[in-house]
């Protein structure tokens, strides 16, 4: 059987006579040889002594199939090799037993999504709904079949999809080319993406900003649906926070002595950058909240609980952000106001700052987000001063709007 040298690696098909069957059948396996350490693989063949004999030295007719797979098997097990700088035992079995083909975009996409299915399951599901998409439209893509035309063509075929979409369907993609260029899987020199090339839409925002008087009206309100109206205003006072980063927020996130709520956003904390915290002015009406609805031992709000898992994070997370809008949406049929979401609440944080006069560097810094490069160079951590100016522009309204809504 042909036999591959590379790097000191061997690699060949074996008839394997430590193990029998009743039929007199052994099974044939691929033996690796890496400076004198073997290991074996098991292949979907098993033959007589007899039958190897034919395949291996009389290349019988009948056998030539079989022999052609065990080639193939063969120049695979190289191949892989031949990719790894210096070779690791480890990161062979990881490829050559991985049941995705590294060659196809689909498989490439899949040993991703496995990899971020129990940690990131929301981002495995992006990743999920992008494959799909890209499979739609080309079915059977390879790796080195994505380059700046295809690219092009791809965005051209979503036009009618929203902007943020096309937006993460195109990042998941440079993210999975990137991954493939490291394990040697894809040629630096044929990357498609970067300012010369191919740039992923920047999503452009829906106005989902709320008017001053509108945040009066639901700051005051008074009724069944006070806890989507809570959950809003601390959303709104912390910064524009999520629904998910309030979940997971401890009450080892008080700074006490400086009366400071600081917290690294969840959708940063598994990057392998240094990330600073955002840093909140813990007011009075963060304070209210906290006390009415804070019953969690070290979780602030009951919503997570320690030991929980990826998954069930996110469907706890999703049930929390539901219960919220569902809220909200009734508020805002209680003070006859365009619907809202939670989410309304981020928009409206940066638009009452930027209203106030507050730079834009700023609010990039009091938001959390790591994609300005360029106030991310010059500007360093957050003095208190400049956080305590942030929340008294939050609560200036109080002063202008005192009506109370009662429900």
């Amino acid at each position: 059987m042909q036999m591959k040298k590379i790097k000191n690696i061997t690699a060949k098909a074996i008839l394997d006579k430590r193990y029998e069957n009743a039929d007199s059948k052994y099974p044939i396996k691929l033996r690796v040889t890496y400076d004198r350490k073997q290991k074996y693989y098991g292949t979907k063949y098993s033959m007589t002594e007899a039958e190897w004999f034919k395949m291996t030295v009389k290349h019988s007719e009948s056998l030539r199939d079989t022999l052609f797979d065990l080639q193939n098997e063969v120049q695979r097990v190289t191949k892989i090799a031949d990719k790894l700088n210096p070779f690791k035992w480890e990161l062979f079995e990881k490829k050559y037993l991985s049941k995705y083909d590294p060659v196809t975009l689909a498989g490439a996409f899949q040993t991703v999504i496995d990899a971020m299915a129990e940690e990131q399951p929301g981002t495995a599901y992006v990743y999920k709904c992008a494959i799909n998409s890209l499979n739609k439209f080309k079915p059977d893509l390879n790796l080195l079949d994505v380059d700046e035309k295809l690219l092009k063509e791809y965005e051209k075929e979503m036009k009618g999809k929203s902007p943020s979409t096309i937006s993460m369907y195109t990042r998941a993609l440079r993210r999975v080319i990137r991954i493939a260029i490291k394990e040697g899987e894809f040629p630096l020199e044929a990357y498609p993406f970067g300012e010369d090339k191919f740039s992923p839409p920047v999503a452009r925002g829906n106005k989902r900003w709320l008017p001053i008087e509108t945040i009066s009206k639901i700051y005051n309100y008074r009724g069944q649906y006070e806890k989507a109206k809570d959950f809003w205003l601390f959303s709104f006072f912390a910064n524009g926070m999520n629904m998910k980063d309030i979940a997971r927020l401890k009450y080892s996130n008080i700074d006490t002595d400086h009366n400071i709520i600081a917290y690294k956003r969840s959708k940063t904390v598994r990057t392998k950058k240094v990330i600073e915290d955002i840093s909140i002015d813990y007011i009075d009406d963060l304070k209210l909240i906290v006390e009415k609805y804070g019953k969690g031992k070290d979780y602030i709000f009951p919503i997570f609980y320690e030991g929980i898992t990826p998954k069930e994070e996110r469907n706890l997370i999703q049930l929390f952000t539901h219960v919220i809008n569902d809220g909200l949406k009734k508020i805002a049929e209680d003070l006859k106001i365009k619907p809202f979401t939670s989410y309304s609440s981020r928009h409206s944080f940066s638009m009452v700052q930027r209203d106030a006069g507050v730079s834009v560097a700023v609010i990039s810094k009091m938001l959390g987000h790591s994609d300005t490069k360029t106030t991310e160079a010059y500007l360093g951590s957050l003095d208190v001063k400049t956080i305590r100016q942030v929340s008294k522009n939050l609560t200036a309204f109080k002063e202008d709007f005192a009506k109370v809504v009662n429900m």
